[in-house]
C-alpha cells in the first residue's frame, strides 16, 4: 500500500502547483507552473501505472499459484504414502518410478505460473577417490529432453565443488533454521562467479576468462537461466547430512520467487529427503 500514500503526495502536489497558478500573475512564475504541472501529472501517471501493475501482477500471480497448489497437495500425499512403505527398499524399480512422476506433477504445478519447460531433477549424492559428485536419481520429462540435447560435458561427473548451486549449500548445514539453506538464482548469465561443470569443453575457459561475463551474457549455453536448488537433508547423530539435492529449473530470466516458490520447495525437500536417505544407507542405488 505504500505506493497509493505517494500517489497521495503526488496528487497534494498537484493540487498545490494548480492553487500557487492560478494565483500567480507574473509571465515567468506562470510558465514555471506549467512546467511543474506538467512534471506533475507525468509523475501522477507514472505511479498510477506502476500501481496498477503491480496489483495485477501481485492477483495474477497469486491466482497461478493457488491452482499450481493443486498439484503440489496430491504431490505431498503421495509422498507420505512412499515414506510409509516398509518395500521402499526392496522395490527401488518402483520406488525410482514413483519419484520420477512425483518430478512430473511438481512441474505441472510450477508450469501453472512459470515457463511451460520447467525442469526438475533429483540428485543424490555418491563419492569417489577425488570427492563428492552427485548421480541423477530421476527426472520430469522436459528434463529428460533437454537433457538428450546436450552438448558434451567438460567433466564426465558433476562433482559438487565445481557447481556452485550444490557447493555453497554445504557450508549452511550449520545454519540454526533448515528454511535458510537453498541456492536462488535468477540470473545465472549475468553472474561471474557461477560454476556449472555442464558447460561445454569449448566455453568453459572463456566463461572464466578475464572477458567471461561478456561470453556468458552473448554465448549462454545452458538451457536454463534460472534455477532454485534445496538440499535433501537427513539429521544422523544430530548432525545434519546432505543426502542428495532437489534442483529446479527455467529457460526464463527471473522465474522463481523467494516468497511463492522457496516454501513450497523446501517442504518437498524434507518429505523427498528421507526416501534418498534409505536409498542411500542400504547401498541399492551404488
Amino acid at each position: 500500500m505504500r505506493w497509493l500514500f505517494d500517489l497521495i503526495t503526488v496528487l497534494g502536489f498537484i493540487l498545490t502547483a494548480l492553487g500557487a497558478y492560478l494565483t500567480c500573475n507574473a509571465d515567468t512564475s506562470v510558465e514555471v507552473m506549467k512546467q511543474t504541472l506538467l512534471i506533475a501529472f507525468v509523475s501522477l501517471a507514472l505511479f498510477t501505472t506502476v500501481g496498477w501493475y503491480h496489483y495485477y501482477y501481485k492477483s495474477k500471480i497469486l491466482k497461478s499459484v493457488l491452482k499450481g497448489r493443486d498439484h503440489i497437495n496430491g504431490t505431498t500425499n503421495r509422498l507420505i504414502e512412499l515414506n510409509h512403505n516398509p518395500k521402499i527398499k526392496v522395490h527401488v524399480k518402483h520406488g525410482i518410478q514413483d519419484l520420477s512422476e512425483i518430478c512430473q506433477e511438481i512441474s505441472a504445478g510450477l508450469r501453472k505460473y512459470h515457463a511451460p519447460d520447467i525442469s526438475v531433477c533429483i540428485h543424490y549424492v555418491n563419492k569417489d577417490e577425488n570427492g563428492y559428485y552427485v548421480n541423477v536419481l530421476c527426472r520430469n520429462t522436459e528434463s529428460k529432453q533437454r537433457q538428450s540435447k546436450r552438448a558434451p560435458f567438460a567433466s564426465n561427473k558433476d562433482y559438487i565443488n565445481d557447481n556452485t548451486d550444490f557447493k555453497l549449500l554445504i557450508p549452511l548445514l550449520s545454519a540454526k533454521h533448515i528454511n535458510k539453506i537453498y541456492y536462488l538464482n535468477n540470473f545465472l548469465p549475468f553472474s561471474p562467479y557461477y560454476r556449472n561443470s555442464h558447460f561445454s569443453v569449448e566455453m568453459q575457459p572463456r566463461y572464466y576468462g578475464t572477458f567471461g561475463w561478456i561470453y556468458r551474457m552473448i554465448m549462454w549455453e545452458l538451457p536454463y537461466k534460472s534455477t532454485l536448488v534445496v538440499p535433501l537433508v537427513s539429521v544422523q547423530d544430530k548432525k545434519r547430512q546432505i543426502e542428495g539435492f532437489l534442483s529446479i529449473d527455467s529457460p526464463k530470466l527471473w522465474s522463481f520467487s523467494k516468497s511463492y516458490d522457496l516454501p513450497m520447495v523446501l517442504h518437498l525437500a524434507g518429505m523427498i529427503a528421507p526416501l534418498v536417505s534409505k536409498y542411500n544407507q542400504s547401498n541399492l542405488l551404488k
